[in-house]
């Protein structure tokens, strides 16, 4: 009898300790996912600004920066290869309907947005969970302003 309740208890102990591992794994590969999204986010920000600063070199310095703001899929239309998760044309208000993980481009506004693929992700004083950045133009070439103070796992996102 004493054997049978001591393999048990080994047992529970065994079942205990892989309990705690796979979550700790979960835990790990959860941090690990939202990193690659933070850099996929800098990364698509970057591109996009790039693309702008190049279209303005490649138009010279003639002014007339506003045609990106005209072009359907805003600075998105610049990129050679579009990000598999642009969702289009949407507007500011619309952001409720998309799919978590999409960017969109709001021609009202001039602005791009993300909408993040976790929702406890909260920020600034936008009530929806997307991320902002306005498109500016003036004299000097075009740029991605964020509209907010964005900070995703701790980095913020400019």
């Amino acid at each position: 009898r004493w054997t049978s309740d001591r393999a048990l208890i080994e047992w529970g102990l065994v079942g205990v300790v892989l309990a705690v591992l796979a979550l700790t794994f979960l835990y790990h590969l959860q941090a690990v996912s939202d990193q690659v999204e933070v850099a996929s986010v800098k990364t698509t920000v970057a591109a996009l600004r790039t693309a702008l600063a190049l279209h303005h070199v490649g138009r010279g310095s003639t002014g007339g920066q506003a045609d990106v703001a005209s072009i359907e899929q805003g600075p998105f239309g610049l990129l050679h290869q579009r990000p598999v998760n642009f969702a289009g044309a949407v507007r500011h208000g619309r952001t409720a309907v998309l799919v978590q993980g999409a960017w969109v481009f709001d021609p009202d506004c001039a602005c791009v947005g993300y909408t993040p693929l976790r929702t406890p992700w909260r920020f600034g004083s936008d009530p929806d969970a997307t991320l902002w950045f306005q498109l500016i133009a003036g004299a000097a070439a075009p740029r991605l302003q964020p509209m907010g103070r964005y900070v995703m796992r701790g980095q913020p996102i400019e």
